[in-house]
């Protein structure tokens, strides 16, 4: 049965393994072996060296670093978060700052910005975000949307995959798979980005695009399969292979088509 216990610590302090109501760390505050919580919320530069599982929400600000698997409720994070495990959300992870996961994220609902890193495998069902994404592996969602840099090795999976090109560096992601797959160019707004080249025509580089309905915008892709597919503007494909409509912009490039049956 889940102790009633609090622990708080202000300044430097320890907190032992066990079970507990809520933990609070602020800052410099260290647990030091795994624990069983009703909430964890920590602030300045804290410490978990073993698992934590958490029956509520972890909240982190500052700096947070976790050297085992982390399982949770809900997590927010913001400023310098680092997971040294895997990352185990029940409903939603909300990021801001830099938020590493050394292991696999397995979420509900996903929502970031600023950069996210996950060394292993990004599984969700509604995954959005902005600023940077990096996936050391494979990728998978029932709805994915991006807004930013995109830096995935692996398979970029989702019923419906929505990318919009904004940033100033390119995005590369080794395979895309999906029912419709929308990748368009959006074109910086602000002064300072436009001075800064932040209006230049970013690219997504990418080996393999299948979908059923597929329309990109300044894509350089080695192999496009779907039924639908529109080829726009700055794109250059190596080979299309389509079984309905094939539609190419002006000034994109398709090396060879080929429509199948």
């Amino acid at each position: 049965m889940m102790s009633e216990k609090n622990s708080s610590i202000s300044g430097v302090g320890t907190i032992a393994s066990g079970e507990y109501g809520q933990i609070h760390l602020s800052g410099s505050g260290t647990i030091t072996g795994d624990v069983v919580c009703e909430g964890l919320q920590t602030s300045g530069s804290s410490h978990a060296k073993g698992k934590v599982e958490c029956r509520g929400a972890v909240v982190t600000s500052g700096a947070f670093h976790g050297e085992g698997d982390v399982k949770a409720v809900e997590v927010h994070t913001s400023g310098s978060s680092h997971f040294g495990g895997n990352l185990t959300v029940e409903k939603r992870i909300k990021t801001s700052g830099s938020t590493r996961v050394e292991g696999n994220l397995e979420v509900e609902s996903a929502e970031t910005s600023g950069s996210l890193s996950v060394g292993g495998n990004l599984n969700a069902s509604k995954l959005h975000t902005s600023g940077k994404l990096e996936v050391g592996k494979d990728c998978a969602a029932e709805e994915f949307s991006s807004s930013g840099r995109l830096d995935i090795g692996g398979l970029l999976n989702a019923g419906t995959v929505e990318i919009e090109l904004s940033s100033t560096a390119d995005s590369m992601v080794r395979e895309i798979g999906g029912e419709k797959i929308t990748v368009i160019w959006k074109p910086a707004l602000s002064l300072l980005n436009r001075i800064f080249g932040a209006n230049r025509n970013t690219m997504l580089e990418t080996e393999v695009i299948e979908g059923d309905e597929v329309k990109l915008e300044q894509t350089r892709v080695k192999v496009v399969r779907g039924r639908d597919v529109t080829i726009g503007a700055g794109c250059y494909a190596k080979l299309v292979e389509y079984s309905g409509v094939l539609r190419v912009a002006d000034g994109a490039t398709v090396e060879q088509q080929v429509k199948v049956d």
